[in-house]
């Protein structure tokens, strides 16, 4: 059986465009969200009902998922909390109550066997979708984090970067890296294929060229508050650190 990894989508509809082609000629049985659906990109309702529709769906919560879910509740006194409600407020205006509700009822993680295999998949870590500590992990503190006794292969997205450890003991994590935010390669949306059935699982590492300035264009064109945060994201790779993001933002 192959199954389709997907994670860190962020709204960017072009590259997600881009992965959903790919897809139809890998034809896979089943598609593995790992959550970030979407923000801080374009991507709105019409997104998530594409992701909707995939062929056996399994969904997680990212922690983007539960930004969009608060961050009009926040204190409006940073710079970061002013952008982050103003992308909420532009999520908001599409989403209806029984989006905001299925985002709302995702698991953080999920535990479960296929086959001889037990597979455990999360954001980041089993009962966190926020953090930074597997961004730099070294192979045996990813282990110590993600594989106990019980768990023959792990997935984890978050850190946006493709990461692939096989282990002596046969056990597996596998980060499918970012379709939307991709931080190593600008332009190119990334995932996974998980293949299970014979005698070893296979995983095979993709990454997909897009049409960045589409995607960029499109930002303007729609009215994505702050673009120009938006256009940076996508050129560099990067996610713009609080006092640059207070200086973008006084100066648009």
């Amino acid at each position: 059986m192959k199954i389709a990894i997907l994670s860190d989508i962020h709204g960017n509809v072009t590259a997600l465009e881009a992965v959903l082609a790919d897809l139809k000629t890998e034809q896979p049985a089943e598609h593995w969200i790992l959550g970030d659906f979407l923000m801080p990109g374009t991507g709105r309702k019409d997104l998530l009902s594409s992701l909707q529709t995939l062929e056996n769906p399994l969904y997680l919560r990212g922690n983007w998922e539960d930004t969009l879910l608060t961050a009009q509740d926040r204190p409006q006194n940073t710079a970061e909390n002013i952008y982050l409600a103003r992308m909420a407020q532009y999520q908001h205006r599409e989403l209806e109550d029984k989006d905001l509700k299925f985002l709302q009822s995702l698991p953080l993680s999920h535990a479960f066997s296929l086959g001889y295999l037990k597979i455990l998949i999360c954001h980041n870590l089993p009962h966190k979708n926020s953090g930074k500590e597997l961004h730099h992990a070294s192979r045996e503190e990813l282990k110590s984090q993600l594989l106990d006794t019980d768990v023959d292969i792990a997935l984890f997205g978050h850190t946006h970067k493709q990461r692939l450890e096989h282990y002596d003991d046969g056990k597996i994590i596998l980060n499918p890296g970012s379709i939307g935010l991709n931080y190593g390669k600008p332009g190119y949306a990334d995932y996974a294929l998980l293949e299970i059935g014979g005698q070893q699982p296979k995983v095979t590492l993709k990454s997909v060229p897009y049409y960045m300035e589409k995607e960029i264009e499109l930002a303007f064109l729609v009215g994505l508050p702050y673009p120009e945060v938006h256009e940076e994201r996508l050129r560099h790779g990067k996610t713009p650190k609080v006092e640059e993001l207070k200086a973008k933002l006084c100066s648009l």
